[in-house]
């Protein structure tokens, strides 16, 4: 039977600084109005996707009615 590999053991203050530098601590806080308005950026970009897609389709099938 196989033994399971150990595992490495971290210090806290290891772990603590691992996270800290993975996340960006100490950089400027995002405002509640950056927030919406990379929210509102993402889904102006689904959107015009969307849109894009459509009008391909749309184009597509007016060709086959014709």
């Amino acid at each position: 039977m196989k033994e399971k590999a150990k595992r490495a053991a971290y210090t806290l203050e290891y772990k603590l600084e691992a996270v800290r530098l993975v996340t960006g601590a100490g950089t400027k806080p995002v405002s509640a109005e950056q927030m919406e308005l990379a929210r509102l950026r993402a889904e102006l970009s689904r959107v015009r996707m969307e849109r894009d897609i459509l009008k391909k389709a749309t184009a597509y099938f007016a060709k086959d009615a014709l």
